[in-house]
């Protein structure tokens, strides 16, 4: 089965608008289409969204993927959303420049959070052990209506392929209607498949699934859920799902 959920679609573009704004303002690279230009060479800005405790973000050198927790989705803290992004993004740098054999917040990463003028608030580790709750501020005007959509999202992770759909509809349906989406960013929709719903340790023979299916140009993801195990998800244009 597959469904598409316009929220998380206008989410990532979002991000992209977001991170354009950072590289351009604040690194002073330049960013053209779905790619920024770094010493000469041109890399993918790609975005996905997951859930897992105590990580707000993070990015994925094997895929050249950055990934924000989709708490994000539901909060006002764009600061906080800026911040986690600029991170990461010093990350996908440092990496261009050192690669792997480097300490993820070694001297190498500090060097960049320096250069681009980064406070200790994001130069730390602080996003990646995250322990706190995202919250809502209790004077959200559209705090209960927020709360439903949360409850939906969750429900289309049921099981249940009819129950699913219908929650994920509803939950877009309530985004559309109380303008709480981004109708301003018009790129193409992306759509989102569940492949597995499976155990609670990602092993090698699904990191072996997930690199087969990279090969089909779509982004892919494993979400954690809060009671336990993962499920197997991918994102792309409709023709690559």
């Amino acid at each position: 089965m597959f469904y598409y959920s316009q929220a998380i679609s206008e989410f990532t573009k979002k991000l992209y608008r977001l991170a354009s704004g950072i590289l351009l303002s604040e690194m002073g690279i330049k960013v053209l289409r779905s790619r920024f230009e770094y010493n000469g060479y041109r890399y993918p800005l790609n975005f996905i969204t997951f859930e897992k405790e105590k990580t707000l973000g993070f990015f994925d050198p094997h895929y050249l993927q950055i990934g924000i927790h989709r708490h994000f989705l539901f909060t006002q803290d764009e600061e906080l959303l800026l911040n986690v992004l600029r991170h990461e993004l010093v990350h996908y740098i440092t990496y261009i420049e050192y690669g792997h054999n480097i300490k993820p917040h070694g001297i190498e990463f500090q060097h960049f959070c320096q250069r681009f003028g980064y406070s200790d608030d994001i130069s730390t580790a602080t996003y990646d052990n995250y322990s706190g709750t995202i919250i809502m501020g209790e004077n959200h005007p559209k705090k209960d209506l927020l709360e439903k959509v949360k409850k939906l999202f969750k429900l289309s992770e049921s099981p249940n392929t009819h129950e699913a759909k219908l929650a994920l509809e509803k939950a877009n349906q309530l985004l559309k209607k109380h303008s709480l989406n981004s109708p301003d960013l018009d790129e193409e929709i992306e759509y989102q498949i569940v492949v597995l719903k499976t155990g609670k340790r990602v092993n090698a023979k699904y990191q072996a699934i997930a690199e087969i299916l990279h090969q089909f140009m779509v982004k892919v993801i494993f979400n954690h859920s809060q009671v336990g195990g993962f499920r197997l998800e991918a994102f792309g244009r409709s023709e690559h799902i």
